[in-house]
Formats: structure tokens, sequence, C-alpha cells
């Protein structure tokens, strides 16, 4: 098995493609999860909760 590591741009572009799956995968859970994560505190930053 070989292991390529990613530096740089293919890097950043790696993570921002996680980061738009997982918003995604967010707003399906708003939606389809019994707790409603856009407005109950699951969905809230720890300075909202303050």
């Amino acid at each position: 098995m070989e292991i390529e590591l990613l530096e740089g741009d293919q890097a950043d572009q790696l993570r921002v493609y996680c980061y738009l799956y997982l918003l995604e995968k967010m707003k399906e859970e708003c939606f389809t999860d019994d707790r409603d994560l856009c407005k109950s505190e699951y969905g809230r930053t720890s300075q909202e909760r303050v």
C-alpha cells in the first residue's frame, strides 16, 4: 500500500471539499434528525451558549 502526502494547493482543495461535505451532511441532519440541529443547543457554538 502506498501513501501519498498532499501539500500546498492539493491539501487546501481537499480540506475545502471535506468541509463542504460535512456542511452538507449537517444540513441534512437538521431536517432528518429528531433533534433540530439548526435551532437547538446541539447546533450552537460555545460562544452562542454564553
